[in-house]
């Protein structure tokens, strides 16, 4: 057994496996936000390196963030070792992915396995509550194509899967669609992922998946940033399905990568889901954060027709986008949870 479901736990239990599972989502957090910042100034020079680097912090960003939430979208809590162990293989895996190590294979093997497991036990099925893990756990086996491809971009799966999942649920838009029946092919995708074709079907998937929401969460407090965000995410997943016309896959990937998902993560995961397992809340939070990355977004598109200083505009954008979230939560609130 890998786990409880929560209504049979007793209060002591559930804080004691609570601790675990908030302390691993943590410390895979800290270790995705040192890659996703040291990455992108690796960009100009060191492209194979800042491949790896960055698509393994936006594995572990979305595992941490996935992983702190499972037991609010499963009424399940995994054991304590099933979370020290995905822990451990997860933030194993990344740097021995980095450094090119074979042993990258077995180690996300075990950890992704291992993750689906345990929605297995509890998780799937057509309910409301469960039915968004589906996509998690696509996005979790089309990452094992990357074993056969050998293309970092082949792990992109799993952050665009979980991303689908989190704006489904903020967007009370739960149910099944059969318009969610194109996104099931995550895999096959991330497998021929450096064709055009396999680009724009990854764009036109995500936004018939995403549609048109049924809420979006008011904009005030800690949601500020996301009606602006998820304009603009789907703005740049259009953008990209436009752009594998006629651009290389990569092209259109970073597209992919910063006008949608990197927008996404500004304006919904780091204002509105980190808070609840850090207890840092930020003050100020604002939509201008989206907005500079959807700027950096649209500058990384042109590069290939201008020169080399828009290369460096864009970074000054990500990095000013970055040094604006770390202001807000410098300037925050630390909440004190016993655990």
């Amino acid at each position: 057994m890998l786990g409880h479901a929560t209504e049979k736990l007793t209060p002591a239990s559930y804080g004691r496996l609570f601790k675990y599972q908030v302390r691993v989502s943590q410390a895979v957090l800290i270790v995705s936000l040192i890659l996703l910042v040291t990455g992108p100034v690796l960009s100009v020079n060191y492209t194979g390196i800042h491949g790896r680097i960055m698509i393994s912090g936006l594995v572990l960003f979305y595992l941490s963030v996935m992983y702190s939430q499972h037991t609010g979208f499963t009424r399940f809590m995994p054991s304590r070792l099933v979370s020290l162990v995905i822990g451990i293989l997860a933030v194993s895996w990344s740097l021995a992915y980095i450094l090119n190590q074979w042993a990258w294979r077995i180690l996300l093997i075990a950890w992704v396995l291992l993750y689906v497991l345990v929605f297995v036990e509890r998780g799937l099925g057509k309910i409301p509550l469960f039915y968004p893990n589906a996509f998690t756990v696509i996005g979790l086996l089309s990452a094992l194509t990357v074993i056969l491809t050998n293309n970092p971009l082949s792990l992109l799966g799993f952050p665009l899967s979980s991303l689908t999942s989190l704006m489904r649920r903020v967007e009370d838009r739960r149910r099944p669609s059969y318009l969610d029946l194109g996104f099931f092919t995550m895999p096959i995708l991330m497998y021929f992922i450096n064709h055009s074709y396999s680009v724009a079907l990854l764009a036109l998937f995500g936004l018939m998946t995403l549609g048109i929401p049924s809420s979006l969460p008011k904009r005030t407090g800690l949601s500020v940033a996301y009606p602006v965000g998820a304009v603009l995410g789907r703005f740049g997943l259009a953008v990209s399905l436009a752009v594998s016309i006629y651009a290389t896959p990569l092209d259109a990937l970073h597209m992919v990568l910063i006008g949608y998902i990197a927008v996404m993560m500004s304006s919904l995961c780091i204002p509105m889901l980190i808070p609840g397992y850090l207890w840092l809340w930020p003050r100020g939070y604002g939509f201008e954060i989206p907005v500079l990355i959807e700027g950096a977004a649209l500058l990384r598109l042109i590069y290939p027709y201008t020169g080399s200083w828009v290369i460096y505009v864009s970074l000054v954008l990500l990095y000013a986008a970055f040094i604006d979230i770390l202001i807000h939560y410098a300037a925050g609130r630390r909440i004190h949870v016993e655990i």
